[in-house]
C-alpha cells in the first residue's frame, strides 16, 4: 500500500510519500516548498490572495504526485497557520474542490503529540527524561518523554515567524525595545 503525509505549516509545506509492505515501510519521496502561509498572517489574521494561489498551486502540483506515485491514502493536516487564519476554511475547501486532497486542521496539542509520537517512534532514546521542542513558524511545540514513553505535550503560541511579525517587524527592528517587548510576552 502506497500513502502519503502532507503538512501544511506556516512557512512550508511538506510532502512524503511511502509503500508499506508487511515487513516494513519505505520512503519513496521527501519534498518541501516554502509556501509562506504564514506571510502576514499574524498580524492580518487571513490569509491573503497571493498566499492562497502559492498553496493551491503547491497542492495542485502535490496531486500529480500522488497520481504519479499510484497513492492509495492521503493524510494531510494543517497546523498552526491554518488555526489562526479566518479564511481557513474556505483555503480548505479550495484546496479539497481543485485537488481533492482533504486537508484536516488539527490542534496544537494533538501536532505536539504527533511530533513527539514520531520522535520517539523512530529515534533511539536515552532512559532518562527528554524535552522534545519542534520550533516552527506559528508556534513551538514541547514533549517530555522518559524512554519512549510521552509524558507531556504542549504546544505554545511562539513560533519564530509569528514573534517577529508581532514583535519585531523589520529587521533589525524599528523600535529599540522592540526586543525587550519581546522578551516580555515570552515571558
Amino acid at each position: 500500500m502506497r500513502f502519503s503525509i502532507i503538512d501544511l505549516g506556516t512557512n512550508s509545506v511538506r510532502i512524503d510519500v511511502y509503500e508499506m509492505n508487511q515487513k516494513k515501510i519505505f520512503q519513496l519521496l521527501r519534498e518541501r516548498v516554502m509556501i509562506r502561509l504564514g506571510e502576514g498572517l499574524f498580524q492580518k489574521k487571513y490569509i491573503t490572495k497571493n498566499v492562497m494561489q502559492r498553496t493551491l498551486h503547491t497542492f495542485e502540483d502535490f496531486s500529480d504526485i500522488l497520481y504519479e506515485f499510484k497513492v492509495e491514502r492521503v493524510i494531510a493536516v494543517g497546523t498552526s497557520a491554518m488555526r489562526v487564519a479566518t479564511n481557513a476554511q474556505r483555503l480548505k475547501k479550495i484546496i479539497h474542490k481543485e485537488t481533492g486532497i482533504q486537508l484536516k486542521i488539527i490542534s496544537g496539542l494533538k501536532e505536539a503529540e504527533l511530533i513527539a509520537q514520531g520522535i520517539l517512534s523512530y529515534e533511539k532514546m536515552p532512559q532518562g527524561f527528554s524535552l522534545l521542542v519542534d520550533i516552527g513558524g506559528g508556534s513551538t511545540e514541547i514533549s517530555l518523554s522518559r524512554g519512549h514513553e510521552l509524558f507531556f505535550a504542549t504546544s505554545l503560541n511562539l513560533g519564530a515567524h509569528r514573534l517577529h511579525q508581532l514583535f519585531l517587524k523589520r529587521n533589525p527592528p524599528l523600535k529599540k525595545n522592540a526586543i525587550d517587548i519581546l522578551r516580555s510576552y515570552i515571558y
